[in-house]
């Protein structure tokens, strides 16, 4: 036991350390992003920002009111509601009604293409509703609260012809100490450093030039498609373009969530990934030893210590420490950087309770089993649900819509609880 548990503890150590390079690559990042926030004085192409809605958002008012404000000369806001009966159509006709400063489009959804995701099916109808002399397209969804330049910042790096697309990412803050929030969070920490790493495009928050989405090609893929971001990283590397991240938007998401709804929706992540990101072999195969180390690991600590196998044991606990330090160390490292990014855009960044505190330290080896058991489990499926919607799996681009029904609201309209 003693040999195996020498080769534990050095397998885990390496495999934490060779992570450390991309950690401090984009901590250093997020620094020069916030040194160098001045945005220089261009001529701003005319865009159009795409919101498609299945349900009401908790922080659906914000979003929109904030998107209607954007520091931003020439844009127009085109909103497609999945439904007539759509909760989201309240909300949106509170906040849009009047508005006479800024060209708001809002329709109802009149195609549901029974091969491609109900978002899909929007995003069509709505490229082909643009203007003709439309130059860029933002995407967004409904829980992504926008600051004032946050149109600016993501079509800015759009003047350089080399770049094809913009993106930013998610941040989650979440208000409450349940486990379920506390594990995405803890997650998301992880996983963003990989989606800056590999430029993976996140449709929350993403600028793409209008020529991109126009093209036939794309617009087929999202006819059969269940998702819009990972089938235009495809588009835009097939031209020989390149997607830039953009660390300034990073998107603050207050909402709360249950741990059993995250890891439904996690497993759903993951199936996008395998379906359309190339990076998806390597992630499983890096994440699977990660899993079957850490699995040999938490069963083999209690045997040592059960059975009075001291070296063993210490062995064993040295690389639970280290793997916890090294955690810890990290995650503080990036938590800091993106809260004084958001001290910038003068938002609120509320520090964790004691309480929340001691559970994330024990949320980290949790996270890391069960974040990596739904990468694992994702190779397996092929059925998902999806804000109702039940899609059957056969391929990449085999997607079928079992049955569609309008939108039923789970939790109370004034929930701060995710909708998936």
């Amino acid at each position: 036991m003693i040999a195996i548990s020498i080769a534990l503890f050095w397998c885990l150590t390496t495999l934490v350390i060779i992570q450390i390079p991309y950690v401090i690559a984009f901590i250093q990042q997020l620094r020069r992003t916030r040194a160098d926030s001045a945005l220089p004085r261009l001529a701003l192409p005319k865009a159009t920002i795409i919101l498609c809605l299945r349900g009401a958002d908790p922080f659906l008012p914000d979003c929109l009111k904030r998107l209607l404000s954007q520091d931003y000369p020439n844009y127009q806001l085109h909103i497609v509601v999945d439904n007539p009966d759509d909760p989201a159509w309240s909300v949106v006709n509170q906040i849009v009604t009047n508005q006479i400063d800024l060209p708001v489009k809002v329709s109802s959804l009149r195609v549901r293409h029974a091969t491609c995701s109900l978002k899909c099916s929007a995003l069509l109808q709505a490229v082909a509703e643009l203007d003709p002399d439309c130059e860029i397209v933002a995407l967004l969804d409904a829980d992504t609260i926008t600051h004032p330049t946050w149109l600016q910042e993501l079509v800015t790096p759009l003047q350089d012809p080399q770049i094809g697309a913009t993106t930013g990412n998610r941040w989650y803050m979440p208000s409450s100490n349940g486990w379920g929030s506390l594990i995405r969070y803890l997650w998301n920490a992880s996983v963003i450093v990989y989606m800056y790493k590999y430029t993976i495009p996140w449709g929350g928050s993403l600028a793409v030039r209008a020529d991109i989405v126009r093209q036939p090609e794309l617009l087929q893929q999202w006819q059969q498609s269940l998702v819009e971001d990972a089938t235009l990283y495809q588009a835009i590397k097939a031209r020989g373009l390149q997607i830039q991240p953009v660390l300034s938007v990073l998107m603050v998401n207050r909402e709360n969530c249950q741990l059993f709804s995250f890891l439904r929706w996690l497993q759903r992540q993951f199936v996008f990934v395998r379906l359309y990101h190339p990076a998806w072999t390597e992630s499983v195969c890096f994440n699977g030893i990660i899993l079957a180390l850490l699995l040999c690991l938490y069963a083999l600590l209690p045997v040592a210590l059960f059975i009075q196998q001291w070296q063993a044991a210490a062995w064993l606990s040295g690389a639970v420490l280290l793997n916890l330090s090294i955690s810890v160390l990290l995650l503080i490292g990036i938590h800091r950087e993106v809260c004084l990014g958001l001290d910038n855009r003068g938002e609120a960044n509320n520090p964790f309770s004691a309480i929340a505190l001691v559970k994330l330290l024990i949320g980290i080896p949790l996270s890391q089993l069960l974040c990596n058991l739904m990468l694992i489990s994702a190779l397996l499926v092929r059925r998902i649900e999806w804000r109702g919607i039940t899609y059957h799996i056969q391929g990449p681009q085999q997607i079928q819509l079992e049955q569609y029904n309008p939108y039923q609201p789970l939790n109370p309209a004034s929930s701060m609880v995710s909708l998936w």
